[in-house]
Order: C-alpha cells, then structure tokens, then sequence
C-alpha cells in the first residue's frame, strides 16, 4: 500500500537483490554474503543507502558478532574509499540499534557516528512469570489470567 517493496533474505532464501527492492531485511549470514557480492560488483553504494542493524549488541556475539563487525567495516570502508575520504554519511548511512549496548560511546566514536541516547519507553517494560495457566508479575501485584489463544482467521 505505501509503494515500498520489502525482500526478505535468509537461509534459504536465494540471496540475491532483485531489482524492484527498496527494503532489504536479512539475517546476520545473508547480510554479510549480500555485502560481498555487491563489493566484488563495485554496486554496494549505487545499490545500499542506509544499512540498519537491530540488536546490534550482537557485536559481542561469540558465533555471529565477528560477521557483524566485517559487515561493518567493509560497508564503512567502502563507503569512505568512495567518498574521497569526506564524510562518511555522503554515501552511505549506517543505523544502528540496540537496547542493551554497554559500549554505545565507543562504538559511536569507532564508526565516526552520531549518537543518540533515549530513555523514552512508549511501551512499559515488565517482568512476569507464566506458570499454571497464571501470569505472576514480578512487582508482587495479583496474579491474573493466561488468556486463551484465539484461532486466526484463515
């Protein structure tokens, strides 16, 4: 409805950019073997404007960080590479979020980013149990009832 095209690429997924994409969303693996693919086509920049990682506290993955980082590195080096040592943001954006990122300043200055910091929750965190058909919260307030999962339509 809004005119924008979203591919997903994943394990079993293809994991080529089909033309006619504005949005690609990726796994970690399918990222990385995407950036490769349009660094060795020299199309990384005429193809990518925004990279966006979510959860980018996976940096500190021990099986996958190490993939996050050269995606990272390779798109941020490109990217200066292209620009004649200019600003980075000239060709290339790089957006990342994490809730729970312990090294956010360091990060920041590494990749020459702009930092922006909120503690604005719109949706209240909580901590709760579900045992015997009960969610017991954390706080000590009144146990209340599981609902009943309801059938989607079909």
């Amino acid at each position: 409805p809004c005119g924008v095209r979203v591919e997903a690429l994943y394990s079993s997924s293809d994991g080529y950019w089909h033309a006619g994409a504005d949005v690609a969303v990726c796994t970690i693996e399918k990222a990385s073997a995407l950036l490769n693919r349009l660094l060795e086509e020299d199309s990384l920049l005429r193809d990518i404007g925004v990279i966006v990682v979510d959860e980018m506290h996976l940096l500190g993955d021990d099986n996958r960080g190490y993939l996050l980082e050269l995606i990272l590195i390779k798109a941020r080096l490109s990217a200066i590479a292209a620009s004649a040592g200019g600003p980075l943001g000239d060709g290339l954006q790089i957006v990342g979020l994490s809730a729970t990122l312990p090294n956010v300043r360091i990060l920041a200055q590494w990749l020459r980013a702009h930092l922006h910091v909120s503690d604005r929750r719109p949706v209240p965190l909580s901590i709760a149990t579900a045992s015997g058909g009960k969610v017991i919260p954390e706080d000590g307030s009144a146990p209340k009832a599981l609902p009943k999962a309801q059938a989607r339509p079909q």
